[in-house]
């Protein structure tokens, strides 16, 4: 699942010369790449450690000093005087948690967060382990195979499994 943020910017032009904005045009957006890679991180409730050191390296060079509280908040600071300004965001994601692998494969999750049932289906997840990532998706049987009550049918979170391409449960 991917992170959406939304920027809001104010920008008001006077006067811009042509060939600049050709040059500018040509480099990367640096603000459009950092929401890509806060978007592509994993950082599921509980694991947010990659999302925090992405943020505290880009806070370093604007920051006086950076700590952190108990649950794990970055807090920079800039200056002792002047007015405090505090910019909020939550750092983890929706996420799961793997319960069981079944005989033939298959991967039931417990899920952390506020998930909506009809979101669940067709996602593409990434299962974080100690030996690195494993890609997954959850789906259902094709339109064309299942009876037209199970068409419009909104499959409840426990009955959804994540599939890995494993054949049977050793793989």
């Amino acid at each position: 699942m991917q992170r959406f943020y939304v920027l809001s910017l104010v920008v008001c032009l006077l006067v811009i010369p042509v060939a600049p904005i050709a040059a500018h045009a040509q480099e990367p957006d640096r603000t459009l790449q950092l929401l890509r890679t806060l978007s592509e991180v994993p950082g599921p409730s509980g694991f947010e450690e990659p999302v925090r050191k992405i943020m505290v390296e880009q806070m370093k060079p604007y920051a006086d000093r950076i700590s952190y509280d108990g649950l794990g908040s970055v807090i920079a600071q800039q200056g002792t005087a002047g007015p405090r300004i505090m910019v909020d965001a939550h750092m983890d994601e929706l996420g799961g948690m793997i319960r069981r692998i079944t005989p033939d494969g298959y991967l039931s999750m417990q899920l952390l967060g506020g998930w909506l049932d009809q979101a669940l289906v067709d996602q593409r997840w990434t299962i974080i382990t100690a030996k690195g990532q494993i890609r997954a998706i959850t789906g259902i049987r094709d339109v064309h195979i299942v009876s037209p009550e199970e068409r419009t049918r909104v499959y409840p979170r426990d009955s959804l499994l994540l599939d890995v391409g494993a054949k049977n449960a050793a793989e």
